[in-house]
């Protein structure tokens, strides 16, 4: 038998390779660190009493790196065999020249086929390829995702840290303060720093941690804002000074002031489009005193009161509007319209555009024209009873003012048919200072209480002082005390530019108007200080 190792041919039957040693058995070559030999003549295996003679052979598993030789000495003889486990022809002439039972020991290196790295198939190559590229690819994919992360942290603290080194965003909220809108704009940081603010130009002192601005809404305002504009945006610029002198600018959010309206009540006519048979309507409003006040053509800014309320008779010859147009300063232009519309009439009325509608006098001419046949009257006290009308529809006649203020004239007109309709007609009388004064009568109190309706439009001189304000919706009644010894109360109406005060002392020219919760009722018309 063949030995697989060393080549050489065995008897049959043999167990072990005679001169190397090895099994004579199927499977592969396990190779041993060393591996011992003996020489006999013939070749035979060593018998049961021989012993090998041992020695470590530092040179066991290593393949050769030259041409295989033989080391003889006096100790011992090695062989050694190439990588395919046989002995050079050289080594084995040796192998035969040594003395039968001489030892030698002979180096067995790895098989050449144990060696052998076994060729890889194509799809393993594939797989191996791809789990290599998946593996690298995860490799990137983790470390480009590690250092986005890192980034993204180190960028995230940096921010922070420079939010940190910034002063905090101011508070800014809105207030009222005595019925006026302010802006209270509220700082932080340590009480040894310091804010300066540019405009309006400012230092603050933070304490506690804070410093608190108040700004006035109204300072933002111009004086005459635009009709159209709403609102002033307005922009701080802030330095925070710290404790080493480092100067740090400070981010305040911008905020809007709102231009408010100015101030428009409509206290009469209540509704805004009203239907009347008159030839006046009598507008009465409420504003900020000391605001521009026009009442259609009329500008009565001259005459609007300390509460801030005027009345105005406007004339409405034909259905139209009464344009209200109120400006108050640091607030927007306010413009109100009035919608009259004047009645339809069963019998017409008109009269003539020449009539006055405001006089000093007593009396008032008034003239105008019916539909012809149609008979006039009125309930106006005519002065000599004289009341002229033609076939034509024409009439005239002069009307008493029998009180200062607005005097209605009723004209009523009959047709041939019985048809009728009424025209109201308003006058103004305005007191003239030096005749109305000259027409006063002292006080004479109880007189007054017992013929009020009989003296309507009798001029008093009224002295004493205020003693009660009236709750009114016009707000310009007010009880007042004439007597010297003991009370004389009467109500005063007054709408002039003078403003009368509680327990303040007046000299009063008034007119009587009528009565009012059982006291004598009484028009103001000029007022003096006592």
């Amino acid at each position: 038998m063949k030995c697989p190792r060393c080549g050489t041919d065995n008897k049959a039957g043999a167990q072990n390779c005679y001169l190397c040693g090895q099994k004579l058995v199927k499977g592969k070559i396990k190779p041993s660190s060393s591996q011992q030999i003996w020489a006999k003549d013939g070749g035979d295996a060593p018998g049961p009493g021989d012993k090998p003679y041992r020695r470590r052979n530092r040179y066991a598993n290593k393949p050769p790196t030259r041409e295989p030789f033989v080391a003889i000495n006096d100790e011992d003889q090695q062989l050694y065999m190439d990588g395919e486990g046989n002995l050079s022809p050289s080594n084995q002439q040796k192998l035969k020249k040594l003395k039968n039972g001489q030892v030698v020991r002979v180096a067995v290196p790895m098989p050449a086929s144990a060696n052998r790295k076994k060729k890889m198939s194509g799809w393993r190559f594939f797989i191996s390829l791809v789990a290599i590229v998946a593996v690298l690819g995860g490799v990137v994919f983790g470390f480009y995702k590690g250092v986005q992360f890192v980034s993204g942290l180190i960028g995230r603290q940096r921010e922070e840290a420079a939010l940190r080194a910034q002063p905090q965003e101011p508070l800014v909220e809105q207030v009222m303060v005595d019925g006026a809108s302010w802006h209270k704009i509220t700082f932080y940081g340590d009480d040894s720093e310091r804010i300066m603010i540019t405009e309006p130009r400012r230092t603050l002192a933070i304490h506690n941690g804070t410093a608190e601005l108040m700004l006035e809404d109204a300072s933002y305002i111009p004086s005459e804002p635009d009709v159209t504009q709403e609102k002033v945006d307005v922009t701080l610029q802030a330095t925070l000074f710290t404790a080493s002198g480092e100067e740090k600018p400070i981010a305040v959010p911008t905020f809007s002031v709102e231009i408010p309206l100015s101030e428009l009540t409509v206290i009469s006519p209540q509704e805004q489009a009203i239907t009347t048979n008159e030839t006046r309507v009598t507008v009465t409003i409420k504003v900020v005193p000391g605001s521009r006040v026009l009442i259609g053509p009329h500008n009565v800014t001259d005459r609007v009161n300390n509460d801030g309320i005027v009345s105005q008779s406007v004339e409405t010859e034909s259905s139209g509007t009464i344009d209200i147009v109120v400006e108050t300063k640091n607030h927007r232009r306010n413009e109100y319209q009035l919608q009259v519309t004047r009645a339809e009439m069963a019998v017409p009325i008109t009269v003539d555009a020449s009539t006055v509608s405001s006089t000093e006098d007593g009396a008032v001419f008034i003239s105008g024209k019916t539909e012809a046949g149609a008979t006039i009257s009125t309930d106006a006290t005519l002065q000599d009873n004289d009341l002229n009308t033609s076939a034509d529809g024409e009439f005239y006649f002069t009307a008493k003012l029998t009180q200062y203020g607005t005097n209605v004239i009723n004209i009523t007109a009959t047709a041939a048919d019985g048809r009728t309709a009424t025209l109201a007609y308003r006058v103004e009388r305005q007191p003239n200072l030096d005749s109305y004064t000259r027409a006063a009568w002292a006080m004479d109190y109880n007189h007054l209480v017992a013929s009020v309706e009989t003296q309507i439009g009798q001029v008093y001189l009224c002295t004493g002082k205020v003693t009660k304000k009236l709750d009114t919706p016009l707000g310009n009644q007010y009880l007042f005390d004439c007597g010297d010894t003991t009370p004389q109360l009467i109500v005063i109406e007054y709408d002039g530019s003078l403003g009368l005060a509680v327990d303040k002392s007046y000299r009063l020219y008034a007119d009587v108007k009528g009565t009012q919760d059982g006291y004598p009722l009484l028009v103001a018309r000029y007022a003096y200080s006592n």
